[in-house]
Order: C-alpha cells, then sequence, then structure tokens
C-alpha cells in the first residue's frame, strides 16, 4: 500500500493536476521524484535555491492534499503490475526479491516493495485512503532540507500549517530468527547469464559494527577497484559484473 500511495501523491491534488506538478518543478529546471523502500517512502526534489518556496509549495501539497481518484487508482494498478513485470524480467533485480524471500522468514523484509499481484489487484481505493490517514500525519514524518536557506523552520511551519497531528498505528516487533544452517534457492530461467547472491544478516543499523560492514564493502566489492571486481571479473575473466 506505501508503494502505491507513492505512485498516487504524483496524481492530482485539490489544485494541481497530475501534469502540473512535474511540469512547475521541471520548468525551473528542478527534479521532482520518490521512491519506496522495505523501511520507508521518501518524496523530494532539487532546485536551485531561488526555487524553495515553489519546491516546498508543491511537496506540501501532494503530501497534504491528494485527492485519490477512481481513475488514478487504476491507472496505477496497472503500471505498478507492469513494474512487477520489468522487476520478474531482469534477473539483476528478480535476484534479490528471491534472496530476500530465502533470507528472512518472519520479518515483512521478506517480501517485496512492490507487492503481491493478488493484494494490489484487490486492494480498494477506501483501503489506500485509511492508510495514508494513518501513516501520512507530520508526527511521523521527517524533513530534510540541504542547502543555504533563511527561515527555513518558519517557512516549513507555514506551508504545513493546516496538517494536524493524528495517532500512528504502531509496527507490531518480528522477532526474526536466527540462520543456523546454510540454505539455498535456485531458479532456472530461460536467460543468457547465470546470476549468484550470497549473503547473510549482520548485526542491526544502530550498532557500531554496523559501519565497519560499510568499509568491507568498500574494499571488497565497491566500484571497479573493489578486490571481488578486481579478481573475479580484470584478473579471471569469470563474471560480467561483481560487487
Amino acid at each position: 500500500i506505501s508503494h502505491f500511495i507513492e505512485h498516487l501523491l504524483f496524481d492530482g491534488t485539490k489544485k494541481r493536476r497530475a501534469r502540473e506538478i512535474a511540469n512547475e518543478i521541471e520548468s525551473i529546471g528542478g527534479e521532482i521524484n520518490a521512491a519506496t523502500t522495505n523501511e520507508r517512502t521518501f518524496y523530494y526534489v532539487h532546485v536551485l535555491k531561488k526555487h524553495f518556496d515553489k519546491a516546498l509549495d508543491i511537496l506540501s501539497d501532494i503530501m497534504q492534499n491528494p485527492i485519490f481518484s477512481n481513475e488514478m487508482v487504476e491507472k496505477e494498478r496497472k503500471i505498478i503490475m507492469d513494474e512487477i513485470d520489468l522487476v520478474t524480467d531482469d534477473p539483476k533485480f528478480h535476484q534479490w526479491i528471491l534472496f530476500q524471500k530465502t533470507l528472512f522468514k518472519k520479518h515483512p523484509t521478506r517480501n517485496p516493495v512492490y507487492g503481491d499481484r493478488d493484494v494490489i489487484s484487490k486492494l480498494k481505493r477506501q483501503e489506500l485512503i485509511d492508510f495514508y490517514k494513518s501513516y501520512y500525519t507530520p508526527n511521523n514524518m521527517i524533513i530534510v532540507v540541504s542547502g543555504g536557506f533563511d527561515n527555513v523552520l518558519e517557512r516549513i511551519d507555514e506551508a504545513f500549517k493546516n496538517f494536524k497531528s493524528r495517532g500512528v498505528v504502531g509496527v507490531k516487533e518480528v522477532v526474526e530468527p536466527a540462520n543456523l544452517k546454510v540454505e539455498e534457492f535456485r531458479e532456472k530461467k530461460e536467460v543468457l547469464h547465470s546470476y549468484l547472491v550470497l549473503g547473510y544478516k549482520t548485526v542491526k543499523r544502530s550498532d557500531e559494527d554496523s559501519y565497519v560492514l560499510d568499509v568491507i564493502e568498500a574494499i571488497l566489492g565497491r566500484g571497479l577497484s573493489g578486490r571481488l571486481y578486481d579478481e573475479i571479473r580484470t584478473k579471471r575473466g569469470l563474471a560480467y559484473n561483481v560487487g
């Protein structure tokens, strides 16, 4: 549902039609977009400093005033179905879906962000609206501003002055079991290359050791100078890509 709503927030507000939302930003050389991950949904605008108020106005508008029209719900439903096919058709992306499903047993992270075809096909407009009202509330959001702006807090307060906080439905904690043995999952497809993911669970992001893992990742696998890339691709020519 989070991913579905991310699509819908660009499909018109009480003040702007869908085309106007993108045009107002792109006509001043800016960029507006959004993404949903396993942990969060984020919306962003990138503009020159002089256009800050315009960007803030549009961002606050789509966050506060989506219309969720029946026409747009059905349009985005089809687009999301196509998006699922796009991921499934590309082994580079599809392998990570299979990896997460195998690695995690109980945590929702095991499910792909785009959702389940059966669920997407049956979602009702009111269910989307109810979810929006439950989670799209100021006390469940973070606003980040990067750049040399003046009176930022006052300008944000003004843009969101009519956005009222509400009680947020708590997320139930899930106890994910440890991996105690090596597991394999294989899927055969009619593709020219083979794709392999090897991985395991590590510490939480709040643990200091998580930053050690970032350094290890950079040494082993980041960019053309990573040791894995250098050994497997450059020296031995065994793979097209590695990371």
